[in-house]
């Protein structure tokens, strides 16, 4: 599907997951073609309207495009992950949830990917409501079946976070894989 720049805002900014969807595919069609974008960056916002069911392919791309990617515009590579940790916190399910886990196990920066997102994220723990806090939980996990500096990443983030009730919802997903002195922190 091909749309003008005008078009692409307008359907991103519609809230209606159709026409987001095109969007998504016109942005697409046009990377492919080697067509350069005049859009506003992307934000996590759009992802809203899908309310964590996305059409199949849909959020790999938008999520490519988010992260950043030649000719679509982007936020600064920080502000891209800030808005990834928004979309996990407050939109993505757990299949998102594995992507982005994925995504960031498989990043040169991986760790410090880590540190950027669960920072982010637990600004937004004590407002979550409890299902989110189960996805973001699913993150974590996803995460540390990475390799050690993913798994000490995630260690070390967790030793900032707070041990409010939705802090211990997400960590209870992955409670028994810290140590025993981690353990008893987050069971207090």
């Amino acid at each position: 599907m091909w749309l003008e720049d005008d078009e692409i805002q307008a359907y991103l900014d519609s809230g209606n997951p159709g026409k987001i969807s095109q969007a998504i595919e016109a942005i697409r069609t046009r990377q492919d073609a080697g067509d350069s974008l005049s859009i506003k960056p992307l934000t996590a916002e759009p992802l809203r309207a899908f309310d964590g069911e996305f059409p199949s392919g849909m959020l790999e791309y938008y999520l490519d495009f988010l992260i950043g990617q030649d000719g679509v515009p982007s936020l600064p590579e920080a502000d891209n992950w800030h808005e990834v940790a928004k979309a996990l916190s407050l939109y993505l399910g757990t299949h998102g949830a594995y992507d982005v886990a994925l995504r960031i196990k498989t990043d040169d920066n991986g760790p410090a990917l880590v540190s950027t997102i669960l920072g982010a994220a637990q600004q937004r723990l004590a407002d979550l409501p409890e299902k989110r806090c189960f996805v973001l939980g699913y993150f974590l996990d996803c995460l540390m079946d990475g390799e050690v500096p993913i798994r000490e990443a995630v260690v070390a983030a967790l030793d900032r976070w707070p041990t409010h009730p939705n802090a211990r919802r997400a960590v209870d997903e992955i409670v028994d894989r810290l140590d025993e002195a981690r353990q008893a922190r987050w069971s207090k």
